[in-house]
């Protein structure tokens, strides 16, 4: 696949493809009008889910739980959430391969990256916050 640049095609926003025997597809298209619902259970072989750690949120879920490929491999550098939700079930309780992002980096597997804090003087004391969306108070 990484060899051939015409393996695939695009699924994604205005993209669509012509042939679906290997499609690159974002989760919000899937979702977007049920897609994913046209196609049998059993019609990819190998599904491969990148950012696997939000496999826990509904939009996954609905895809996951529609799709029953021979295999499902997920990727993420993050297996932890927040909340305490545990991915591995939707991967048969396994991890294949272990890396972290530290040790990735430190391999040049991964570029590597910045982060830039931005302060602003907004007070926030008031803004009650809940699952992550905020709350005027």
């Amino acid at each position: 696949m990484l060899r051939d640049a015409n393996f695939g095609e695009l699924w994604v926003g205005q993209e669509a493809p012509s042939d679906f025997s290997h499609i690159f597809a974002s989760i919000q298209t899937l979702n977007s009008n049920e897609k994913y619902s046209k196609f049998r259970p059993d019609y990819f072989d190998y599904i491969v889910l990148d950012e696997s750690h939000h496999s826990a949120a509904v939009s996954y879920k609905r895809i996951i739980d529609h799709f029953k490929p021979q295999i499902l491999l997920g990727l993420t550098a993050t297996p932890e959430r927040l909340d305490g939700r545990n991915i591995l079930e939707d991967f048969n309780n396994r991890i294949a391969y272990e890396i972290r992002l530290k040790e990735a980096i430190e391999r040049n597997m991964l570029c590597p990256f910045h982060y830039f804090a931005v302060s602003d003087e907004v007070d926030l004391s008031t803004v009650r916050w809940m699952v992550g969306m905020m709350l005027r108070s």
